[in-house]
């Protein structure tokens, strides 16, 4: 009886001392990998391919990639040309109908490049920082890539319509680092 005891008693504290830690200032400042990517299924018709690390320091979020890349895919309603005019990183948390709402944005690279369908553009984004308040729970948010693009219209010089895509990690970074 006292065995059972001592066990549910040391079970009941390893619970309780080893709690997730959700916010910024208790995760591990350690270099963690990244992998960022632009769902298919997503239906966007411009890709982003990210790679690298992440870092969570006390008031921001390192990240340094060692790959990066977009490409214009196209779409059956989008075949005509288009300019990567953004590319940035932050935060974002999920909302209804698979959209995203954007925080804490910061520039990785400003191509200004006319593309293609089927053109890929490679970057060489220099490590940024993501600013993050210590109290923030990032168990909420990922790591989103915005990709800002312009669509030309051949016929008309002066009319243009800008779109933004979205790429992200198969998970949650954070929710998966706090376990």
């Amino acid at each position: 009886m006292l065995r059972r005891i001592c066990i549910i008693l040391a079970v009941t504290l390893c619970g309780a001392t080893n709690a997730a830690p959700r916010y910024a200032r208790d995760l591990p400042a350690q270099p963690m990998p990244l992998t960022i990517v632009t769902n298919p299924q997503d239906g966007f018709s411009v890709a982003g391919h990210f790679a690298g690390t992440y870092q969570v320091h006390p008031g921001y979020i390192e990240v340094a990639l060692t790959a990066a890349s977009v490409q214009l895919l196209g779409t059956p309603s989008h075949q005509r040309g288009r300019v990567i005019t953004d590319v940035r990183i932050g935060l974002a948390e999920p909302t209804e109908g698979g959209k995203w709402k954007p925080s804490s944005l910061v520039t990785l690279a400003t191509p200004e490049q006319v593309m293609k369908v089927g053109d890929a553009q490679p970057l060489s984004p220099a490590p940024v920082r993501i600013p993050v308040a210590a109290t923030l729970d990032l168990s909420k948010r990922w790591l989103v890539v915005e990709i800002a693009s312009t669509y030309l219209d051949p016929a008309d010089a002066n009319k243009t319509k800008s779109g933004t895509c979205y790429a992200h990690s198969k998970f949650n970074l954070f929710a998966a680092a706090a376990r």
